[in-house]
């Protein structure tokens, strides 16, 4: 068996909701491959992240350095000079250390999910060690696009899309792409049995952003229906008219729970004013 080593090159470390990152991870793992994660930041929700369900990667977090500052003498590389043309200084700053650590690592290459931040730092890893990289492309990224898109995506090893929709996008635009289709880890969604008769029950999984229209879902609810009952698992934290019930953030084991307790899942996506969108929603699939 040849012995790779990849660095996964992540926004976020750990996520509750990237079910498809530790997913993809834990497989590369369990065929051999030498993975480190380092990440550029964390969200709250990765404290729900079950351990049995984290890969068992190294994991670096990514500080930020104002290195200039201190060693305003030495000389700039090309991809920090790439870096500074789309980055604030204080996230361009993390380059030299990342550089230091993949070097000392020799990583086989880089991988990237989501063409953002992370991806310019792939770029920036590329220009200066020639490691070579590849991307994730999944929505927010592409359809409320950095000025960086173009470059980081035409200069990647190889770019990977969730969807024939995306992939038709990108082709349009020149870049060329494969589609490998993110999904839940199946042995862990188990076929359920239907819920007991009642009232209908809805079940909405999501986070509160504008994405997601939680709002839309709320204001259409019924009001006073005593045939529907409405469950959000969501860190919304507004008001909720009647037969509506809320519970925090959880782990999938709850989610799975819940699904089984519901006749039916809910997840009104729209466009974002901004263009934010979602690509294929995990929660629908886990839900099928």
């Amino acid at each position: 068996m040849v012995h790779v080593k990849v660095l996964y090159l992540l926004r976020y470390y750990p996520c509750l909701s990237e079910t498809f990152v530790r997913d993809e991870v834990r497989a590369l793992e369990a065929r051999g491959v030498d993975i480190t994660i380092a990440s550029l930041g964390s969200r709250a929700d990765g404290r729900l992240v079950p351990a049995d369900a984290r890969p068992a990667a190294t994991v670096w977090p990514i500080p930020r350095r104002g290195l200039d500052r201190l060693r305003p003498w030495r000389t700039v590389s090309a991809g920090e000079q790439f870096l500074r043309s789309c980055q604030r200084p204080k996230d361009a700053a993390r380059l030299p250390w990342v550089r230091a650590r993949v070097a000392a690592g020799a990583f086989d290459r880089v991988h990237v999910h989501f063409a953002g931040e992370a991806a310019e730092l792939a770029h920036a890893l590329w220009l200066d060690l020639q490691v070579p990289y590849t991307v994730t492309v999944h929505a927010v990224d592409l359809f409320r696009p950095r000025p960086s898109l173009a470059t980081v995506l035409r200069h990647a090893e190889a770019v990977i899309t969730i969807s024939e929709h995306h992939h038709r996008h990108l082709a349009d635009r020149g870049l060329p792409a494969h589609v490998v289709r993110c999904g839940p880890e199946l042995r862990r969604w188990a076929s359920l049995p239907p819920p007991p008769p009642g009232p209908v029950r809805a079940l909405l999984v999501a986070r509160d952003v504008p994405k997601k229209g939680i709002d839309t879902l709320l204001s259409a609810w019924p009001p006073g229906d005593a045939h529907a009952h409405l469950h959000l698992i969501s860190d919304h934290r507004g008001p909720l008219p009647e037969r509506c019930t809320r519970a925090p953030l959880a782990p999938p084991v709850v989610v799975q729970q819940a699904m089984a307790e519901c006749n039916v899942v809910v997840l009104p996506c729209r466009i974002a004013e901004d263009g934010d969108r979602d690509g294929v929603p995990m929660v629908l699939m886990e839900a099928v």
